[in-house]
C-alpha cells in the first residue's frame, strides 16, 4: 500500500514582501528582494537600480590610510605587491581590477587565488 502523498506547505511571506506586492512588485521578485532586507518600495528601487552615490564612503574603512600608505611605499621601492582574492566571483574580479591598478602605477604585482579544493 502507498503512503499518503506529501502536502506542500509554502513558506511564510517574509516580512515586507505585502508591501511590495501591493506597490506592484511581482509576488516572486517581492518575496526575493524582501529576503535580501529590500521591504519598502524604495529600498527596492535601491536594489534594482543601484548607482554610485548609494555606495558607502571608501574612506570610512577602519585603516585604509596607513594600508595605502603601505602600498604606496612598496610601488616607490620597487617592491613586489602580493594580492589574495578569493575564488569566488567578486573576489577574483577585484583581484584583477586592483591588479591592473597598481601595474598600471608600475608596480610588480602577483595575484593569489586559493584552491576551492
Amino acid at each position: 500500500m502507498l503512503a499518503s502523498p506529501t502536502q506542500w506547505i509554502p513558506a511564510p511571506l517574509p516580512a515586507g514582501a505585502g508591501d511590495l506586492e501591493r506597490a506592484g512588485i511581482s509576488r516572486e521578485l517581492a518575496i526575493l528582494l524582501a529576503r535580501r532586507g529590500a521591504t519598502d518600495p524604495e529600498s527596492a528601487r535601491r536594489f534594482l537600480a543601484p548607482s554610485l552615490e548609494h555606495l558607502h564612503d571608501a574612506g570610512s574603512m577602519a585603516d585604509l590610510r596607513p594600508a595605502v600608505e603601505r602600498i604606496l611605499r612598496s610601488l616607490a621601492a620597487g617592491k613586489k605587491v602580493a594580492i589574495v582574492g578569493d575564488y569566488d566571483v567578486d573576489g577574483i574580479s577585484s583581484a584583477a581590477m586592483l591588479s591592473a591598478v597598481l601595474s598600471s602605477l608600475g608596480g610588480a604585482v602577483e595575484v593569489l587565488l586559493p584552491d576551492r579544493l
